[in-house]
């Protein structure tokens, strides 16, 4: 019985970690673009922030957060940053890229 408690909390687990997010397609793009290394180092920092969110939150940042004034200033805030990334991404794409001075093009950076 306790092996099947075992197996679903790693299938649990597994669900809870396979979703694509912005952070995971973040990562991918970096380790393709640029190697395993970098790729590595977004993945530790997104750890990072995401340790920081729990201890801010455990020291009590929630009841600060749900204020109203705040809900609202943390909204607006966020509309011009995701508004921000999306202007950027959009003009990334139709910039033309740069070719490459040995004119190899190589999907793995090592």
């Amino acid at each position: 019985m306790e092996n099947f408690t075992l197996l679903q909390n790693i299938l649990l687990g597994l669900t809870l970690a396979a979703p694509i997010g912005p952070v995971n397609v973040e990562i991918i793009k970096r380790g393709l673009n640029s190697g395993f290394r970098q790729a590595f180092l977004a993945g530790a920092g997104a750890m990072c922030a995401d340790a920081t969110y729990v201890t801010l939150i455990f020291f009590g940042l929630t009841s600060f957060l749900n204020n109203a004034i705040m809900i609202e200033i943390l909204g607006v805030a966020g509309s011009f940053i995701l508004m921000y990334l999306g202007f950027t991404g959009v003009r990334d794409y139709f910039r033309p890229a740069a070719q490459q001075a040995d004119g190899e093009r190589r999907v793995f950076k090592y």
